[in-house]
C-alpha cells in the first residue's frame, strides 16, 4: 500500500480515543486537500492539543492510474477505508514524489 506525504496541522478533538486531527497535502493542481481524521490513520500515535504542530503524517492511498516513479510524474490515487477530504473527495491527482510506500519503513 502507498500513502501521500502530508502535514498534520492541529488537533480537532482529543476528548476520546483516538484523537482526531487536521491533515493536509497539496495536489498536482496546487489545491490544498484537507482531512479531519483519526491520528492513527494519519501515521502517528497518541496526539493531543499539546503535541507540536505541524508534523509529518500521511494519508493512505491506492494507485488508480500511473506509475509511482520518482520525480514529477502524475499519479491518480484513491483513499481507502472511508477516508475522504473535508469536501468529500476520495480521488486525487498528485506527483509521484509525494508518495511513500508503507513497507519502506513507515509504520
Amino acid at each position: 500500500m502507498f500513502a501521500i506525504k502530508a502535514k498534520i496541522t492541529k488537533c480537532i478533538d482529543d476528548k476520546g480515543y483516538p484523537t482526531f486531527v487536521e491533515c493536509e497535502f497539496i495536489d498536482s493542481g496546487g489545491e490544498t486537500q484537507l482531512f479531519h481524521e483519526k491520528d492513527l490513520i494519519l501515521g502517528v500515535e497518541m496526539l493531543d492539543r499539546n503535541s507540536s504542530y505541524p508534523m509529518d503524517g500521511y494519508v493512505l492511498c491506492e494507485i488508480v492510474e500511473g506509475q509511482p516513479l520518482s520525480g514529477r510524474e502524475l499519479v491518480k490515487v484513491t483513499t481507502p477505508l472511508g477516508i475522504e477530504s473535508t469536501t468529500g473527495e476520495t480521488i486525487f491527482e498528485i506527483f509521484a514524489d509525494q508518495l511513500i510506500k508503507l513497507d519502506d519503513g513507515v509504520k
